[in-house]
């Protein structure tokens, strides 16, 4: 019977082997790709969130398959490439759904990385087939060098109105113009044959306006986008279909092709007529309508009119004037006071001091007698 009493130690020792499982070494039990977005195990974890994987390379050092680490996960708005995948914010596919990149794309040639992407304009796949970058249209940036009392200011030359240009050759099927969606430098672009968006009328990315007009927001309607006419200062003041008024300067564009710092202005419509005091748009009757004070085109309604008349003082400003008189200094009174509204359309001073209609900056739309 004493072999019977050593048979059954060994028969318990070799038994409880068969029994262990060493699950470290059952692959199939552990999360096997950790960069490819799926819960290979099946435990509810996906990835770098699965404990399988927080020593696996895709969760700790830079990897370019890295689309879902949860460890040092993207943040779409920082300019920094936190999860080490050789791309950052918007340009990286975790954050395609992110709120901030809604919208985000690359502008084709103003030398920056605009969506993050690590390509840069015409390089970017984004813009293979932007007008400018198949080089099917050529360049039709021709300026201007335009004198103003306040110095010289650049201006593009052809893209006003029906953008006729010598560089683009047949106009009936080319047109000078700007695209802000492809370039700020005015390209030669084919005449639309679908129907295109009036001046003023409202805009979307996949609307075609008409010539001279681009599809913009502005400071006055930032949530609005608008076919508004391009227009220049002193040089091209007239905005498409005679409506609206040049007023709104859009930005100074940089052209690096021609090394000048071009100035850029649209047309928009103002909310009244600040030289028909009798009838500017304002209501109620008791409101008054006066320009802004940089006298370039754009006037707003105020509560109430101005009491002042001119040649008195005026220190709460423009508006203590009465309609039709803006409060700007006087040499002769040391002082600041009401002075008659002078513009390009009634520039009558006659019988106003010396008898001239004063503008600070000989672009400006209205002026004051002195």
């Amino acid at each position: 019977m004493k072999w019977l009493n050593l048979l059954l130690p060994l028969t318990l020792l070799f038994g409880s082997c068969s029994l262990l499982v060493d699950f470290d070494d059952d692959q199939s039990l552990k999360e096997t790709i950790c960069d490819d977005g799926v819960d290979n195990d099946e435990d509810t974890r996906t990835d770098c969130d699965d404990q399988d994987c927080w020593n696996d390379d895709a969760c700790t050092a830079p990897n370019i398959n890295n689309f879902n680490n949860v460890v040092n996960p993207e943040i779409c708005n920082n300019n920094i490439d936190d999860d080490h995948d050789g791309f950052y914010d918007c340009g990286d596919e975790d954050c395609i759904t992110d709120p901030a990149c809604q919208g985000q794309r690359e502008i084709c040639d103003n030398g920056d990385d605009d969506d993050g992407d690590g390509m840069v304009d015409c390089g970017d796949p984004d813009c293979f087939e932007a007008l400018l970058c198949r080089e099917d249209y050529p360049i039709c940036n021709r300026f201007i060098d335009f004198t103003a009392n306040i110095g010289h200011v650049f201006y593009y030359r052809d893209i006003y109105q029906f953008g006729v240009s010598s560089d683009c050759g047949d106009e009936t099927e080319f047109y000078c113009g700007i695209k802000p969606e492809h370039s700020m430098v005015p390209h030669c672009y084919p005449l639309a044959t679908s129907t295109v968006v009036p001046a003023f009328a409202p805009c979307d990315q996949n609307t075609v306006c008409g010539t001279g007009l681009v599809c913009t927001t502005t400071d006055i309607n930032p949530m609005s986008p608008k076919c508004l006419p391009l227009c220049a200062p002193g040089l091209n003041t007239e905005c498409v279909n005679n409506q609206g008024v040049c007023f709104i300067h859009w930005i100074n564009s940089y052209d690096n092709i021609i090394d000048k710092d071009i100035e850029l202005w649209l047309c928009e419509k103002p909310a009244c007529n600040p030289m028909n005091p009798g009838n500017s748009g304002c209501t109620p009757s008791t409101a008054a309508c006066y320009p802004e004070t940089n006298l370039f085109g754009n006037a707003v309604c105020h509560p109430n009119a101005g009491i002042t008349v001119q040649g008195l003082p005026c220190p709460g400003g423009d508006t203590d004037c009465i309609p039709g008189s803006i409060c700007r200094w006087s040499d002769n009174l040391n002082m600041e006071v009401c002075h008659k509204l002078c513009g390009n359309d009634t520039p009558d001073c006659t019988n106003i001091n010396s008898g001239v209609c004063q503008k600070d900056d000989s672009r400006q739309l209205y002026g004051y007698c002195k």
